[in-house]
């Protein structure tokens, strides 16, 4: 396959390589296929980019909104394909006729241009500098726009610009559904489709039908190709089909002034009452009534219609096939002289009415009661002939139309839809021929272009013309059509100079037409600017005679007008509207000056109690302002309202909180406080369940809102109280949906969804069509029996192998495949037939001729034997009665029970028998002699008493008996047996007597029989008449029996008696009749049938062998004749009749022929040993495949079937007529269905595999399958081929009678990799595995048709994309992996695709992925066969944005150091789905650097040996919220676990874990982040000593602090230097205590605190230094109260106290800041010193600068000084000025008061009670400075 060279980016390597959806679906996609994808890109970057002041136009506020989008994407899609255009220009065949376009349909105008060279010059000009443009310099670093598409954005007049911009009414046609304009449009054909955007049928609500429910959809291919699509079908008893009549919705919008075809695919399953009418309906209103269309002759419209056939009906030839019907609808102004026909019998064109705006289809068919054939339709479309380039199209040439209309645009078009409604791209329009009109009065179109002698087009100017009056639009065109010749014209428009002229026409063409002027414009020019300032104001609309502009940096807009009086309006934002008149006689300037209007600053402060409240929504109304609206941050502000003083109204909304809404009025800048209460919400939890398992990925719609489950078939809600909607939806279920009620509790919802089913419907019928009963349809697993021929089964949607089956018939298989729809299935079932085969046979030897009957009534046959005694039947299992028949013989009956085999039967003829009963008698006295020895047969019997002897079973005929008796003569005789029982006498003679003369006497009919011979039966003479028929001899007294015999007659068997006299014997002959059989065969010794046989004076016709037969009697011999006219001519012969049957044959000549078979099978190939049946003929193909039959005299016809085991049977007839006939028959081997099952060595099955053999090729499923059918009885060849695996071949062979058969792949298990390499690129694979630990396995594919084995490097010869597959060649293998250090590989790697997942175990070394920067994507693989370390595991790889769930779970005892350390990990993460792992000791650095991480929730699992987090989410910028609870328990250490997370709200819980003899450290936990609330139990749990230095250093958003935050107990205290430093939002701590703070240095300097509470410090006795605490709280009023100080009433420590107060410039008491102190006086050592028994003063070893800079104090440090008990009144004046004159305070080791530090603990305290008699104190007593 021929591959394209990748075309270099005409844009550089400058835009973003994102993918663009927008430009994917627009119309005009297709039009630059080079620079199609860059246009978009161009465009989008520069949309990107416009962040400039002064760039956007003033009508747009802000660059969010759809107007912005609209207007910009407009602009920049037409300036960028402008840019490609002119770049493609020099390609167009001929520019000068695109050149011309553009002038004549206003591509180029300019005031600067007057003449056709200047013109042409321009355009050149402007395409030669287009095609250079391009690149970025569109845009200037500071986001001004630059270059000519500044030119297109300051574009606001008509006069100047450079390409065709049409209005919305010239864009083309709009025709109902199929407009130019909707989304599929974006090839040439698609532009044209009606109803639907696919050839096939989707959904029958898209047309107007008529009587719906009696169309529906059905599945159909069209021709060879295997195309199945849907095609719409008709049937009941009425006029039913597609009729736009009935539906005006569906009227589809036209152009009267162009041409239309309507075409759709129709075929009918017959051609007999098909009923079919095509044509079309015009409207002139969309309510209005059907109008017909215009009949056109002779070039005039002579009548109207609504059909495009002149017959009746529309004609189709023949069924079976679809025909592409076409029916052409002409313009109102085309004339023809005869109107086009078309491609149907009958077809006219019809024409367009004047007035008509819509046409409605019709399609329909006639149907009544009666028969009708189906009709099936689809690919049902309309569409132009021929579009002008007025209309925004060039003839057969490239073009692009964009409509841009400035400062007017409607809010609901996006970029989207306005780029797909306005810019449009056409390719070859012409789908259909163009209809020329006729040759006769030639018409031409004149566009007349009327303007001034200032070069300024004249609007509303008259043309009066071939008496029509044409008036020009805005652009100074008119348009008329006139036949050819000379025409006058005159233009006239007001204050201009009429004009008068002649036109010659005798082609298409432009008049222009220059009108001198009788005024002349005016230049007013508006000098714009501040009246404080005085500056010169940029884009202020100034409205001036009726047109609007901008004024430009210089503040000036200039406007040309005529003479006269004028308002003019100056207008901006922020500024009082200026209106004024101004006279205008001559050109003049007008200066204005604008007055800004005084705005104030609104701040809305939106808490929960203390709680800020982000992400509020604040809309604030009022008269004479515009709605506005803001959200609040993350400090609860909403800012950025600024409004005029003045009373207004606020409404703050957010989702799940309380509305609030009130007035305020504001006279300067205000802050707005407002209360804000959340809505309470629970959660609804889904699970969606089917048969009992969870359903993954189901569509769960609640309350507007669509997620899907998870695996385990849950979806989760949350909402306020109240009733919500549900449903529950996936493909292939059957939907659920209900209504919940929430009330006050969570609530769950648990749905059963039950899979669709649709019905596969079988209808079983046999040969006749009549309905099968109790056949059994087998699809799959289950088995239906057929009632009335049908059933039924419910499916999803799959393919199904199926199979029918009935007694007695062929077995039918196949394949049924449901698509979402309900399926029919037809099968007819061909009764299966077997050979019954009879053998006569005669005493062991067959019997020829013998005639065998099978069957009763219409169903009897009578087949004669052959040679062989064969006589064979062809019947399907039954059982039938059979008889054999044949004088003289036992009659042989039977029944042939046929079942599922041939039958033989053997058929032995035995002749008759018949019982004989003998009676000796007395010849004389008739008594009976006892003890007679009669022997018949050489069976002997002897009489009883009564003479009877009995008795013998003797063959039909004449037998001889012999009687003796000792005291009787001997007697012989014959005995004639018939069937049944026979009675014989025999008389006996007793011994002695004399003979007597016994005279036979011998008769034919009344005629003497000369030359008879009689035999008496026991007497050996033979005796023969005379000429008398007589015959005389002598026999003793007795019974005698005789037999007779004379020729051509039958014998004569009887008996006589002999009784002492004379005895005379009478014998009759009976001549014999014999049959003659004659057949009649011709040339070939085929006997022919229905000829006539004359013989013996009768007449017969020839049965279906040739045969007659005739009964004469023996000896008549005669001529036989026989003939058939006009085939066979009379022949005739001689037959001899003897006085046997006979036979006789007569040869009629004639031609005869032979049939002969050829089969192949579907790839041509012979096929031997197919059983043919030809006319009740068998015979088997040889190895060429031939069988030949015949011959056969002509004309007939004959049915044959072809069968062979492994093939379909085939069938069908031949007609024989003048020659051989060649019957070639393709058998078609019986289909296999083969399943191909893709598993893993463990037996898991593989989706995704591509498989192929011989016949075709597929895709495995989610169960590893994939199969089709294939023919049996042959060899395939297959191949599994999948980017994950290692590819697999084979082969298999199919038997001739195998319907199903299943193909086992294993494919061998491997790790997938995408790298993208350059050419040279080296890369080697970072496994870390030896020669001895598995490397020389190692087998690599390297995706560029390389392979290894042993080695982990390659080079690559060529650059792009790359997948690298490997394995250890099936081996078991243990295989080590890091990254780091492999250069190549990290810079290459982009995806990891598939990782081992049986048989190899990964052991993962620190930096499996590390520094790989171009990683995207992992895949989810099996932790099992994991191992190893996660440390470092993805640091650096910045491209990673997510990972799959569980990626971890191997790890154990582990740590987790930087494992996503500067990765791109964004969006929420869920630490336990990208961490997970057991029992893990350490988190540092895990996230840092993540700055896209936007939330964190989920678990950590940490070790209750002790867990670090340190740095864990440093650099996190983006994380603005992670869950109270991660599960961050047993922690040790979380140094800088925050650092600068600056935009999150609210730091997770910490919870300790004590470890003997170790500091539990929390410095900088969120320093320099955004958090602005503290949880409650923040930190909690037991630690010995807890370090929160700068734990919150500079949260300057940190508004509130739970009370219960610090919820720990420690037995080593707390350091907090610099714990809330710079907290400057944080102003209260009420409440908030921190146990055993040991050192509070700079603890909350510089913060918002504004009072101090007594609970900070309580517990804190061990504190030792306050040194800066308070410094630089420039909010705090006051510190302490009466009765509770700041400081705890003891310490066991010194304290030092230095600068804890300095700089509090608005601190205005400290009275109670130490509480109280008690001076006991003695000592109690009994000396006079006195001493401090009790208060922080006890333990102060430093106060320097304490008080410094509290400016506003008033009243110093209080204190009740108690003496023995007594309370000195002393309480207002410094303690260290009592200390020195009254008490030497020491004690216990403390510190002197003398010695204690003093310097400028109340330095500019100037306001403060005493502060002289301080300063004078200490001048006294320490010597300070004077102003200390």
């Amino acid at each position: 396959m021929e591959v394209k060279q990748k075309k270099e980016n005409p844009c550089g390597g400058l835009f973003l390589p994102q993918s663009t959806p927008i430009y994917d679906n627009l119309p005009f996609s297709r039009f630059f296929e080079e620079n199609d994808k860059e246009v978009i890109r161009w465009a989008e970057n520069v949309l990107e980019k416009l962040e400039g002041r002064g760039i956007l136009p003033t009508f747009l506020k802000k660059k969010e909104n759809e107007d912005f989008r609209a207007f910009w994407g407009t602009i920049t899609h037409i300036f960028a394909l402008i840019v490609l255009y002119a770049r493609q220009y020099k390609k167009i065949d001929t520019n000068q006729i695109l050149f011309e376009m553009f002038i004549q349909n206003r591509g180029l105008v300019t005031n600067m241009v007057d003449s056709q060279e200047q013109m042409k010059y321009l355009f050149y000009n402007y395409l030669e500098e287009y095609s250079k443009r391009g690149r970025l310099d569109i845009i200037s670093k500071e986001g001004e726009i630059l270059g000519e598409l500044l030119r297109l954005i300051r574009y606001n007049s008509l006069d100047e610009f450079i390409f065709a911009l049409l209005r919305p009414e010239a864009t083309g046609w709009a025709m109902g559904h199929s407009s130019p304009t909707c989304d599929r449009t974006n090839t040439v054909m698609n532009v044209s489709k009606a109803y639907e955007y696919t050839k096939g049928v989707q959904d029958l609500n898209n047309y107007p039908l008529l009587i719906p429910e009696s169309i529906s959809i059905t599945q159909d291919e069209n021709g060879d190709n295997g195309e199945i699509f849907n095609a719409m079908t008709f049937f009941g008893n009425q006029a039913v089909g597609i009729d736009g009549r009935v539906d005006l919705d569906k009227l589809i919008i036209i152009d009267p002034n162009l041409s239309y075809e309507i075409s759709l695919q129709v075929k009918v399953s017959a051609t007999d009452n098909e009923n079919l009418k095509f044509g079309v309906a015009g409207y002139e209103t969309v309510d209005g009534e059907p109008l017909s269309m215009g009949i056109l002759e002779n070039g005039q419209i002579t009548g109207s219609s609504l059909w495009f056939h002149e017959n009746e009906y529309l004609d189709i030839k023949n069924d079976g096939m679809y025909y592409y019907i076409k029916g052409i609808l002409l313009s109102t102004n085309e004339k023809f002289l005869n109107a086009p026909t078309l491609n149907f019998p009958s077809g006219r064109a019809l024409s367009i009415m004047p007035g008509m705006k819509y046409i409605a289809p019709i399609f329909i068919q006639e149907r009544t009661v009666g028969n009708h054939p189906y009709v099936y339709i689809y690919d049902f479309h309309v569409k132009p002939l021929y579009l002008p380039f007025s209309q925004g199209y060039l003839g057969e040439r490239d073009i692009i139309a964009a409509y841009y209309k400035n400062n007017a645009y409607q809010r609901q078009f996006t970029v989207e839809t306005f780029l797909k409604n306005y810019l449009v791209g056409y390719k070859n329009i012409f789908g259909s021929e163009l209809i020329r009109p006729y040759v006769g009065e030639e018409e031409y179109q004149i566009l007349f272009k009327v303007f001034s002698n200032r070069n300024k087009y004249i609007p509303n100017a008259r043309i009066t013309i071939n008496r029509e009056e044409l008036v020009t639009d805005v652009n100074g065109e008119a348009k008329i059509t006139l036949p050819r010749g000379q025409w006058y014209y005159e233009v006239e428009a007001e204050n201009f100079e009429n004009v008068e002229n002649s036109l010659l026409v005798d082609k298409d063409a432009v008049e222009y037409v220059q009108l001198m002027g009788a005024a002349y414009e005016r230049v007013v020019t508006f000098f714009v600017r501040d009246k404080e300032t005085k500056d010169w104001m940029q884009n202020v609309k100034v409205s001036f005679a009726g047109k609007v502009q901008y004024t430009g940096s210089n503040g000036i807009v200039t406007f040309e007008v005529f003479p006269g009086i004028y308002e003019y309006v100056a207008e901006y934002e922020d500024y009082y509207t200026v209106r004024r008149n101004a006279e205008i006689v001559d050109s003049t300037n007008i200066e204005i000056e604008m007055e800004k209007i005084p705005y104030y600053n609104v701040t809305f402060r939106i808490r929960d109690g203390v709680e800020p409240v982000s992400g509020a929504s604040v809309l604030v109304t009022g008269e004479d302002i515009p709605n506005q609206t803001g959200s609040s941050n993350a400090q609860g502000l909403a800012t950025g309202f600024i409004y005029p003083a003045g009373t207004y109204h606020y409404k703050v909304v957010k989702e799940g909180y309380i509305t609030v809404e009130k007035d305020f009025t504001i006279y300067g800048n205000a802050v707005i406080d407002i209360q804000f209460n959340p809505i309470p919400k629970y959660n609804i939890n889904f699970v969606v369940r089917s048969n009992g398992l969870p359903v993954a990925k189901a569509d769960v719609t609640f309350n507007g809102t669509t997620l899907q489950t998870e695996r385990n078939g849950v979806v989760t809600f949350v909402e306020v109280v109240g009733s919500y909607a549900w449903k529950v939806s996936k493909t292939e279920f059957n939907g659920q949906e209900g209504t919940v009620e929430v009330v006050d509790k969570d609530v769950t919802v648990e749905v059963d969804l039950v899979q669709i089913g649709y019905l596969i419907d079988f209808y079983v019928t046999d040969d006749n069509n009549t309905p099968l009963d109790d056949a059994l349809v087998t699809v799959g697993t289950e088995s239906i029996s057929t009632s009335g021929g049908q059933a039924q089964f419910v499916r999803i949607s799959g393919g199904y192998n199926w199979t029918v089956q009935k007694e007695g018939y062929y077995t039918k298989q196949g394949v049924v495949t449901v698509n979402g729809e309900n399926k029919r299935v037809d099968v007819q079932l061909k009764l299966v037939t077997y050979d019954i085969i009879f053998t006569v046979r005669m005493s062991g030897q067959p019997v020829k001729n013998q005639p065998v009957v099978l069957g009763v009534g219409e169903d009897e046959q009578t087949v004669n034997t052959d040679a062989s005694g064969n006589a064979v039947f062809n019947r399907v299992p039954g059982s039938y009665p059979w008889n054999v028949t044949k004088t003289g013989y036992e009659p042989r009956t039977g029944t042939a029970v046929l079942i599922n085999q041939p039958l033989a039967i053997t058929v032995d003829l035995v002749k008759q028998t018949g019982k004989l009963t003998v009676t000796v008698l007395d010849v004389e006295t008739n008594d009976p002699i006892s003890n007679a020895v009669v022997t018949i047969n050489g069976e002997t019997r002897y009489s009883n008493n009564n003479g009877i002897a009995a008795s013998w079973t003797l063959e039909l005929g004449v037998w001889e008996w012999s009687a003796s008796h000792q005291d009787y003569n001997p007697a012989k005789g014959n005995v004639n047996i018939t069937a049944g029982d026979n009675a014989y006498t025999i008389k006996m003679a007793e011994k002695a007597s004399v003979p007597f003369n016994v005279t036979f006497q011998a008769t034919i009919g009344s005629a003497q029989a000369s030359g008879a011979t009689i035999e008496i039966v026991g007497q050996s003479e033979k005796l023969t008449t005379n000429e008398l028929g007589l015959v005389s001899t002598q026999l003793f007294s007795g019974t005698y029996d005789y037999v007779a015999k004379y020729h051509y007659c039958y014998d004569v068997m009887n008996s006589f008696t002999v009784y002492n006299s004379d005895t005379r014997v009478p014998i009759n002959f009976t001549v014999k009749r014999v049959n003659v059989r004659i057949q009649v065969v011709n040339g070939s010794n085929i006997g022919i049938s229905g000829a006539q046989v004359t013989f013996n004076g009768m007449t017969q016709y020839s049965d279906g062998q040739g045969y007659t037969t005739f009964n004469v009697e023996a000896g008549s011999s005669g001529t036989a004749t026989a003939s058939k006219l006009p085939q066979y001519n009379e022949n005739s012969t001689f037959v001899s009749v003897g006085e046997y049957d006979t036979s006789a044959t007569i040869v009629l000549g004639v031609n005869t022929y032979k049939v002969i078979f050829d089969v192949v099978d579907e790839k041509g190939i012979s096929i031997r040993g197919v059983r043919i049946v030809c006319g009740g003929t068998v015979k088997n193909t040889d190895g060429a495949g031939r069988a030949v039959f015949g011959t056969y005299v002509p004309p007939q016809t004959l049915s044959w079937q072809a069968s062979k085991a492994g093939y379909q049977s085939q069938n069908g007839s031949v007609s024989i007529s003048n020659s051989d006939e060649y019957v070639n028959v393709v058998m078609t081997r019986n289909k296999c269905q083969v399943t191909y099952n893709v598993r893993t060595k463990s037996g898991s099955p593989i989706s995704g595999v591509t498989v192929e053999d011989n016949i075709s090729s597929g895709v495995t499923s989610s169960s590893g399958t994939v199969s089709w059918m294939v023919p049996c009885n042959d060899t395939y060849a297959w191949v599994a081929t999948s980017q994950n695996y290692f590819t697999e071949s084979g082969s298999y062979t199919v038997g001739p009678e195998e319907f199903s058969k299943t193909i086992d792949i294993i494919m061998e298990d491997g790790a997938v990799l995408e790298v993208r390499v350059s050419n040279g690129t080296n890369i080697v694979l970072p496994v870390l595995n030896t020669s001895s630990t598995g490397l020389n396995n190692l087998r690599v594919k390297w995706g560029d048709g390389e392979q290894t084995v042993g080695t982990s490097s390659h080079t690559y010869s060529s650059g792009g994309t790359k997948i690298i597959l490997f394995d250890f060649n099936g081996m078991s293998a243990n295989l080590s992996w890091s990254a780091d250090g492999f250069s190549s590989f990290q810079n290459c790697l982009t995806r990891v695709i598939k990782w081992f997942t049986e048989n190899v175990r990964t052991s993962w070394g620190k930096g499996a992925f590390q520094d790989c920067s171009s990683l995207e994507s992992v895949v989810s693989w099996t932790t099992s066969l994991m191992s190893g370390s996660a440390d470092s595991f993805f640091y650096g790889c910045s491209s990673l944005r997510s990972v799959p769930s569980g990626l971890f779970e191997f790890i154990t005892s582990g740590t987790f150091v930087s494992t996503y350390r500067n990765s791109g990990l964004s969006g929420s993460v869920n630490l336990s789905s990208v961490l997970g792992g057991n029992s893990i000791s350490d988190y540092s650095y895990c996230f840092y650097g993540c700055s896209n991480i936007s939330s964190v929730s989920g678990q950590l699992r940490t070790s209750s040996n002790g867990t670090s987090l340190n740095y864990m989410f440093d650099g996190c910028s983006s994380m603005s919220s992670i869950s109270n609870d991660i599960g961050a328990t047993n922690i040790k250490t979380c140094i800088y676990m925050f650092f600068n997370c600056s935009n999150l709200q609210s730091p997770c819980r910490i919870t300790f874990k004590y470890f003997s003899g170790e500091t539990v450290n929390a410095y900088g936990f969120c320093d320099g982040s955004g958090v602005s609330s503290l949880p409650s139990n923040l930190f909690s749990g037991t630690v010995g000593e807890l370090l929160l230095g700068r734990a919150f250093y500079e949260c300057t958003n940190l508004s509130s602090i739970s009370s219960g935050a610090f919820n720990y107990t420690t037995n080593g205290g707390t350091q907090c230097i610099e714990m809330f430093y710079g907290c400057t939002s944080l102003l209260n701590v009420s409440g908030v205590t921190i146990p055993d703070i040991k050192n509070a240095s700079s603890m909350f300097q510089n913060s918002g605190l504004t009072t101090i509470t007594s609970s900070l410090f309580s517990d804190s006795s061990q504190c030792s230094s306050y040194t800066h605490c308070f410094s630089g709280c420039k909010n705090l009023r006051t510190a302490g109260s009466q009765g509770s100080p700041i400081t705890p009433p003891e310490h066991s420590v010194t304290v030092n106290i230095n600068s804890m107060f300095e700089g509090c410039s608005n601190l205005q008491s400290a009275e109670y800041a130490f509480g109280d102190v008690t001076v006991n006086k003695p000592r109690p050592t009994g000396t006079d010193n006195s001493y401090i028994e009790s208060g922080v003063l006890k333990h102060i070893d430093s106060c320097t600068s304490t008080f410094s800079g509290c400016s506003n104090m008033t009243s110093q440090p209080r204190w009740d000084c108690i003496v023995a008990g007594v309370k000195l009144p002393s309480a207002y004046m410094p303690l260290f000025y009592y200390f020195k004159t009254l008490f030497p305070p020491y004690q216990f080791g403390f510190p002197d008061v003398d010695s204690i530090s003093k310097s400028g603990c109340f330095r500019g305290c100037t306001k403060m009670n005493g502060y002289d008699q301080y300063i004078s104190a200490c001048l006294l007593y320490t010597s300070p400075s004077p102003r200390d």
